[in-house]
Parts: C-alpha cells; sequence; structure tokens
C-alpha cells in the first residue's frame, strides 16, 4: 500500500498538484506510523485509521509519546487532542492520570472532564470537576445530572439567574420535599 501512495505521489507532483501530493505524503507518514504501531504493540489494529482515531488508539495501547508525536506531526489541534486523550484515559479507567492531567491549563474546559467520567458511569470522579466548570449553566446542569440540587440551586442563586433556578425546578420535581 505505501508503495502506490509514494508512487502516486511522485505522479502528483510532477502533473503540478502539489496540495494532492502533499496529502499523499501525510498519508504515507500515517501508513508508516501505524505499521511502526502495530509492530511495537502486536495489535493489528491501525491500519485504516484517521489520525484522530490513531492517536486515540494509541493512547489505549499505552504509547502516549506516540499520541504526543502524531499530534506534533499532523498539527491536530490542541483542542481535539486534549478530547482524544480525555477519552482514551477513562475509557481505560485512569482515573488518576486523568486527575492529574485536569491539573494542567485545559485548552477546551472542565465539563469535557465531567461529561467523559459520567459517560463512563463514575460519578465519584465527574463530580471532582463540577467545581472547575466556569459556566454557571453549565456547571448547574451538571449539579442536576448527579443529584445535586440544593448546590445547584444554591449556585443559580448566587448567580441571581431566574431562569436557572426554573430549569431547576422543572427537573427536581418533588425530589427536595
Amino acid at each position: 500500500k505505501e508503495r502506490y501512495l509514494v508512487k502516486a505521489r511522485h505522479w502528483m507532483s510532477q502533473k503540478g498538484r502539489k496540495e494532492d501530493a502533499k496529502v499523499l505524503e501525510e498519508q504515507v507518514q500515517l501508513l508508516k506510523i501505524q505499521t511502526d504501531l502495530e509492530r511495537e504493540t502486536g495489535k493489528p489494529e491501525y491500519l485504516g485509521l484517521s489520525v484522530s482515531e490513531t492517536i486515540y488508539q494509541a493512547f489505549l495501547d499505552g504509547q502516549p509519546k506516540k499520541a504526543g508525536k502524531i499530534h506534533k506531526d499532523f498539527g491536530v489541534p490542541n483542542k481535539r487532542f486534549w478530547w482524544l486523550k480525555i477519552k482514551a484515559l477513562a475509557a481505560m479507567g485512569e482515573w488518576d492520570a486523568l486527575e492529574k492531567f485536569s491539573k494542567e491549563k485545559s485548552p477546551i474546559g472542565y465539563k469535557p472532564f465531567f461529561d467523559t467520567c459520567m459517560k463512563e458511569s463514575n460519578m465519584m470522579h465527574a463530580l471532582k470537576y463540577i467545581p472547575r466548570i466556569t459556566d454557571t449553566a453549565e456547571r448547574v446542569e451538571a449539579m442536576c445530572r448527579c443529584g445535586k440540587f440544593q448546590e445547584a440551586i444554591e449556585d443559580a442563586f448566587k448567580d441571581k439567574n431566574p431562569d436557572l433556578l426554573s430549569a431547576i425546578a422543572g427537573q427536581t420535581n418533588d425530589q427536595l420535599h
């Protein structure tokens, strides 16, 4: 496959189709990285994956340095890289590593940490990220999802937001009485 991509890239560059040749060059580079990862991990699951899927799989297979290299080499935006790492750490149940990662300045905020923990049914860890969610409406919604209605009401009241208070009331029904 690699040989054909190299030939196609060469043909494209000769025909003056530089952008197409660049895309093929990146595909050849990705194919080499995926082949290396398959050899190093012993898992035949990389070929055919996108750049983002390759990064995610590298994290799952304990190859964070490779994931970081792919991130840099292919110019994957920081926000996407953070999402992929958060999802992978949660999928592996690496809650301490996820918490340690959250100590870095997040380019995507902390709601993704909360959402990912909830998706993995880990409310205990999800609760840790609620205070770090800066948007009041998102923080209140997160509290409600965890059944922390009293805290949600207090937060909405501090924000003097009657719409949030109404939304909470709609969710709680009679749970506070």
